[in-house]
């Protein structure tokens, strides 16, 4: 998987969010960190971005949706 990080920096561990270039649906950009405890996902064609945090026990996801 061929991916790239952006300047982005993710909202937990400052750590910088990373693209995945191989994902199937381009109308849906996805950025994730590398520690997959934070992930965040750009609907342009919505105007919407959906945020996802993993909770301290990795068990739990909870999502808060943006709109733009």
């Amino acid at each position: 998987m061929k991916k790239i990080r952006i300047r982005e920096k993710c909202p937990i561990c400052q750590l910088s969010l990373e693209i995945d270039l191989n994902e199937v649906n381009k109308h849906i950009i996805v950025k994730e960190c590398p520690a997959k405890h934070y992930k965040k996902e750009n609907h342009p064609l919505l105007g919407t971005t959906f945020e996802y945090y993993k909770d301290n026990d990795k068990s739990n996801e909870r999502g808060v949706g943006l709109d733009a």
